[in-house]
Formats: structure tokens, sequence, C-alpha cells
């Protein structure tokens, strides 16, 4: 059973090394704001005590801490704009749908081109057919 302890407002911004405590506790850096009470387990604090912070370990932390908030604005700034197009973009874009819906008119006219010369060729061929039908037919008796 693990005990926690509350961290109160009157303690500063703790940073625990990662480190074996036991056999099956892991300790995991965490940074907790000076003001906001937090419930750690009482075994975390005092492992940082007997570890000791290490300076290069808590500026690399600090570091890291300040990258992630400039890119969390970053992300709150981009989800708050909304998502708009170039006008240039756009005219580009509605005149290359305009162009596919032309192409594609011409396809269907064309289509239907061949469909028809097609129906044509059927029927040219069954008349061919049937005069050498009647030629045969013809000089056979």
């Amino acid at each position: 059973m693990k005990i926690l302890q509350l961290v109160g407002p009157s303690e500063h911004i703790e940073f625990v090394p990662a480190a074996k405590l036991s056999k099956n506790v892991d300790v995991i850096p965490v940074a907790i704001p000076v003001g906001v009470p937090v419930a750690v387990p009482a075994a975390d604090k005092n492992a940082s005590k007997k570890v000791g912070q290490n300076d290069t370990t808590s500026k690399e932390f600090t570091t890291v801490m300040k990258r992630m908030a400039e890119l969390e604005e970053k992300m709150t700034t981009m989800n708050h704009q909304p998502a708009t197009m170039p006008p240039e973009k756009e005219e580009m874009l509605n005149a290359t749908i305009s162009r596919a819906d032309v192409l594609e008119k011409q396809l269907m006219d064309t289509k239907k081109a061949l469909e028809d010369s097609l129906a044509k060729q059927e029927v040219l061929s069954a008349y061919v057919e049937k005069k050498k039908q009647k030629k045969k037919t013809f000089f056979c008796c």
C-alpha cells in the first residue's frame, strides 16, 4: 500500500530523477508548480532527498518545460485560427475543378459518339452479312 503525502503551497517545485527505490517502484521526473497542492507518494519525497538534485538535470528539465510551454502556446494559437485558404489557391482550385468538368463533358460526348458509331457499324456489318448470304444462295443453285 502506498502512502500519499500532500505537497502544500509553501513547498517549491521538486524534481525527482528517475531511479529505482525498490524492486517494483520507479521514480519519474515530476514538476509540481508552487501553490498547487498535489498528492505525491511519501516514498518519492524521501527518495529525492536521498538521491539529491543534479544542476544539469534540473537545467535540462527547465529547458524542456519552457520548450513544451512554447509548443503548447503555438498549438493553442493554431487551433484558434480558422481554417481558411488563400484566395489565389482557391481560384486555382476552382479553375482546376471547372477544367475537370469540361474534360468530363468532352469525355461523355466522345463516349456517346463511339457508341453511336459502334451501333452503325453493327448495322452495316449485319447488312453486309445478309447480302453475302443472298449472294451465296443466288449463285449456289
